[in-house]
């Protein structure tokens, strides 16, 4: 087999529809990579690993968009199978892991956007993606994704709902303190960013106010964890 030809469709078989290349998704993975280079070289200080994630996390909610143009909404459980075809071994567990992992198709067997992925974990330890998404299990695999994610939104939900969050404790409404100075990372529909103060309990007062909002409002926030 001729190098870059594993997983290309055999004679009569038809080809995975490839999306058409976005001007973004290339200024996005430049930026990543030359980030990623700077991972590879040395560990990074606390203030240059902030200062990475400020520009990894805009990258990352670019892609989002990419997405949502495509599909008239962010990754959900349900994959857009009518348009593209789900690649063989794909992982759907519902995770973090699995539903930003679908950004990944309209990449072929290109990992270059794992790079977005990088990140101190709660573990202390820092984070590389591995740049492998085929076999298609080994797409933003465990521990390759720090980010907890909503499910459900669009472009119509109100645009200050939180779509990413880090560094959420898995299979909880609380945040660990380590990886950014006692800080939390939100990022809301519209691409805000914002770093709010963790309190003693591992909440963020400002997300429990919103989550009991959308509670109240009947439309209360999914809300999907890294795998572990």
């Amino acid at each position: 087999m001729e190098p870059g030809t594993e997983g290309a469709p055999t004679a009569g078989e038809a080809a995975p529809k490839r999306l058409r290349p976005m001007p973004f998704i290339v200024v996005a993975m430049v930026g990543c990579v030359a980030g990623f280079v700077i991972w590879k070289k040395s560990a990074l200080a606390q203030e240059e690993w902030e200062a990475d994630l400020k520009g990894i996390s805009k990258d990352l909610h670019g892609l989002l968009l990419e997405f949502h143009e495509e599909y008239g909404r962010f990754p959900t459980d349900v994959i857009p199978e009518s348009e593209i075809k789900t690649p063989v071994g794909f992982i759907q567990d519902g995770t973090s892991n699995s539903l930003l992992g679908q950004l990944s198709f309209r990449f072929g067997d290109d990992g270059l956007f794992e790079a977005c992925f990088r990140h101190l974990g709660i573990d202390g330890k820092y984070h590389l993606p591995d740049y492998i998404i085929q076999p298609a299990h080994r797409t933003l695999e465990t521990g390759e994704c720090g980010y907890s994610y909503v499910s459900g939104l669009s472009l119509n939900s109100p645009p200050k709902t939180p779509i990413l969050l880090f560094p959420m404790i898995p299979g909880t409404q609380r945040f660990h303190p380590g990886p950014l100075d006692g800080k939390a990372l939100i990022i809301t529909v519209d691409g805000t960013e914002q770093y709010l103060d963790i309190g003693k309990d591992g909440k963020v007062a400002e997300l429990d106010a919103k989550l009991n909002d959308a509670i109240k409002a009947g439309t209360p926030l999914d809300i999907r964890h890294p795998r572990r």
